[in-house]
């Protein structure tokens, strides 16, 4: 069982510590960490020492794996780790991933393997806060829509040989790219843009 759940920033995140993400999965650790998952967004494990394996096996505790990404292999001798390097693979769009598949993941597990002095941070948000302090006129516009998720722009991978889609309602998930259902690209594009940067601003300020 941790040892304490420490809430970082008023919106979002929590520092883990004294769980032993070496031992079998007992409930009285896995309730806890699904329980500060759910309530702030991303939870933090310091001065973990997991291999491929170790990952996979930790974030099968909250829940069935699924493959790693529709438009990039998994790293070798995995079937569910992507390998991310800042030098070809960093993303700088706000996004989720792998919206674009009717049933998307419920989270993405993080392990840090070379750590810079310096930069290299990976920005999370909690858009389920920024939705609901959207001012009532947007969040009125927005609520009726329906987006098509879709792999053609896609951060890991833009030229995707197989084209995917999936649709949802806007106030389920919202990534760079998407399209409301209905409305033209022109005014699309701008509806999305408003309420990203309201969200935007209001995690900064957060």
């Amino acid at each position: 069982m941790p040892s304490s759940i420490r809430k970082l920033t008023g919106r979002i995140g929590a520092v883990v510590e004294g769980a032993d993400l070496t031992a079998p999965p007992e409930r009285s650790t896995t309730t806890p960490l699904r329980q500060a998952l759910d309530e702030h967004k991303a939870i933090v494990f310091d001065q973990v020492h997991l291999d491929n394996a170790g990952q996979e096996r930790v974030a099968g505790w909250f829940g069935e794996l699924t493959t790693t990404h529709r438009n990039v292999p998994a790293a070798d001798g995995t079937t569910n780790v992507l390998a991310v390097d800042s030098e070809t693979s960093k993303a700088d769009e706000w996004h989720k991933d792998v919206t674009f598949v009717v049933d998307p993941p419920q989270l993405t597990t993080l392990r840090s393997i070379v750590t810079t002095l310096y930069g290299g941070e990976t920005l999370i948000a909690n858009a389920a806060t920024a939705y609901r302090d959207l001012p009532e006129p947007l969040r009125a516009l927005a609520d009726p829509l329906r987006v098509v998720h879709t792999n053609q722009y896609d951060y890991a991978h833009p030229s995707a040989a197989s084209v995917l889609r999936a649709e949802y309602d806007l106030n389920r998930v919202t990534v760079a790219g998407d399209v409301p259902v209905g409305v033209d690209g022109r005014r699309s594009e701008q509806l999305l843009g408003d309420i990203w940067h309201y969200g935007k601003v209001l995690e900064v300020a957060a």
